[in-house]
């Protein structure tokens, strides 16, 4: 009996419960009793981070949306690049982060319109520049975000109006970022989402919108922007269309517009009839396109990116060797000033990440000195990887030369031979043995760390593969290509590797004992 009014008694407490969701909530979701979205914080108004926590009218949407559900709403930060990857790996229920639906878009994912998107161009106010599209920035340096309309409007007049003074395209994670460059006069135009365009000009007042709102495709009206799913996510995407259908009848839509001052993106202003024609319910397979793989491997596109890694890792190898080697001498010498110095040098080196100090090179400092210093990218972040690499390098270079037998400069003193001579010809050719593999290593490791520059926008062989799948959405396809180009440009540097450790361990004994002999005689 007890048990029965126990349960009689729960039924009653989860009534209220059940009655206040006016959306029940799909199945499969990533986690059950939460929404899981996946979205790039870095694009206020509508993604953002404040007092550490997520928000903008894209989260706020999407909260509201979870609330019509009863589910939590969690939200998962990715660039852009991860984004389509991480939906089609099932790593949240769908996106929300200003994505325009594109017929090309729509060939891969569905999409739920909530808001009336389009691109606009911001400028310096100082330049008085005006443009009514794209076709305009010929020849003028251009940042944007890789994959998005905008990269394809600009891509696209690159094949037309702007073939013979092509846009010099900037690619960053971004659209922070792309105003961060246009901000210190690294790029003369950021190509953005007008609500960004909108929130960007109020808070940095030297900038303005240069352009009135446009769509990037000449052929249709404004975009819708939409929520993407999965196309084999069906009862996902049609509960969200009824959340979202909830949020407009009871004014909570009209709400949010009204918080983030976005009344210009409400969706019910205009009908996209371009979104009819797109295909529908096409059955969805995740398949490897070996079409695509091939068009990509053996297209001359990672050609120019591919000498751009090699080129980069040598410099910043140079860079780092010289350094090193400064570094190991002044580590063992008798100064306690010197010794200080380089303990500082490799404890900041080695403790702060590679990517922060990429970062602060190419972003800070101009900040920092008012624009007096402005590197380009390229230039910012070979001299990034040099200075970070160079304190690794002082440690293998020291070590080689306390592999040293005290005994030889002991014996080289004997013979009367000055300091700098003996570890000329005495001391460095036996180190060398010691110091060569790692330095092989070091190379190697270099190489693959180029790979961090995409965030500056430097054209390196990763950054070429993100901007081609952000184009076809070949993920797979495109990252073998890239590590298929990595995996030959690392196999010919452990060549080389081999090959100097090979001829130099044959010849360095010998010419040590030769030396050793000259003197004694």
């Amino acid at each position: 009996m007890k048990q029965i009014v126990l349960a009689c008694v729960m039924v009653v407490a989860a009534t209220p419960a059940l009655a206040a969701c006016p959306v029940k909530a799909p199945p499969g979701l990533v986690t059950q009793g939460t929404l899981t979205i996946g979205t790039m914080l870095t694009n206020p108004p509508q993604t953002f981070v404040e007092a550490g926590q997520p928000t903008g009218f894209d989260i706020d949407m999407s909260r509201a949306i979870a609330e019509k559900m009863c589910l939590k709403a969690e939200f998962v930060n990715v660039n852009f690049a991860g984004l389509f990857p991480g939906l089609m790996g099932h790593k949240f229920d769908y996106v929300s982060s200003g994505l325009g639906i594109t017929p090309q878009r729509r060939e891969t994912f569905d999409f739920v319109p909530y808001f009336r998107g389009g691109i606009q161009f911001v400028g310096r106010k100082e330049n008085h520049f005006f443009f009514q599209n794209e076709d305009g920035l010929c020849g003028l340096r251009v940042a944007t975000i890789a994959g998005t309309t905008q990269a394809s409007a600009l891509e696209r007049a690159n094949r037309g109006v702007c073939k013979q003074k092509p846009i010099d395209l900037k690619y960053f994670p971004s659209f922070n970022d792309a105003a961060m460059q246009l901000r210190t006069k690294a790029v003369d135009i950021a190509f953005v989402d007008w609500a960004f365009a909108s929130y960007i000009s109020r808070l940095m007042p030297e900038l303005a919108p240069v352009s009135p709102i446009i769509s990037g495709r000449p052929e249709v009206p404004r975009n819708l922007m939409g929520l993407a799913f999965r196309k084999d996510e069906k009862a996902q995407e049609a509960t969200v269309t009824e959340a979202i259908q909830a949020l407009e009848k009871s004014g909570e839509y009209d709400k949010l517009l009204d918080k983030w001052h976005l009344r210009e993106g409400d969706v019910r202003n205009q009908s996209d009839d371009k979104l009819k024609a797109a295909p529908q319910n096409r059955p969805f397979a995740i398949v490897f396109d070996r079409k695509a793989f091939f068009d990509t491997l053996f297209s001359t596109q990672f050609f120019l990116p591919a000498l751009t890694t090699l080129g980069i890792t040598l410099v910043a190898m140079l860079i780092a060797i010289l350094l090193g080697f400064g570094g190991a001498l002044a580590a063992l010498s008798r100064s306690k000033t010197l010794r200080g110095i380089v303990q500082v040098y490799l404890g900041f080196f080695r403790g702060v990440p590679v990517l922060v100090q990429i970062v602060f090179w190419y972003n800070a400092i101009p900040v920092l000195t008012n624009n007096a210093i402005n590197l380009p990218a390229l230039v910012a972040g070979t001299l990034a990887l040099g200075l970070n690499e160079g304190a690794y390098m002082t440690e293998i270079i020291r070590s080689g030369l306390m592999s040293v037998d005290p005994g030889q400069r002991e014996a080289s003193r004997a013979l009367g031979m000055t300091k700098a001579k003996a570890m000329r010809r005495i001391v460095m050719p036996q180190a060398l043995r010691m110091i060569i593999p790692p330095t092989g290593n070091q190379f190697i490791a270099m190489l693959k760390t180029t790979s961090l520059l995409f965030a500056i926008a430097v054209p390196e062989i990763f950054a070429t593969g993100t901007g081609i799948y952000g184009r076809n959405f070949k993920y797979f396809e495109v990252l073998a290509v890239v590590s298929i180009w990595y995996l030959l440009l690392t196999g010919l540097l452990t060549l080389i590797q081999k090959f100097i450790e090979r001829r130099f361990h044959m010849r360095q004994r010998p010419a040590a004992k030769a030396v050793l002999a000259e003197e004694h005689g």
